[in-house]
């Protein structure tokens, strides 16, 4: 799946994301109903093995599991293979 098809689903999740967001790879991004995800501006993802010049394992997760959670990436920000979870 390309980037711009992913980012699509993100926006139908309710994800907000800033300007040049670059996805590599396929992350698993999520959004809860009620709750708030926001990745700012210049944001790198990496979650493909082929992406990151040290080796990489495990795709990048991010989620919001709870209504009123609230997770912000800021900007200037890159994630390799991170998951950011938050389910209390």
């Amino acid at each position: 799946m390309n980037s711009n098809w992913f980012k699509i689903i993100m926006k139908l999740n309710g994800v907000q994301y800033g300007k040049r967001l670059l996805l590599k790879g396929v992350p698993v991004i999520y959004n809860s109903k009620g709750a708030r995800l926001k990745i700012g501006d210049d944001v790198t993802i990496r979650s493909s093995f082929l992406s990151n010049l040290i080796g990489l394992y495990s795709r990048t997760i991010i989620v919001t599991r709870k209504r009123g959670t609230v997770v912000e990436i800021g900007n200037h920000v890159g994630v390799s293979g991170t998951t950011i979870g938050f389910a209390i």
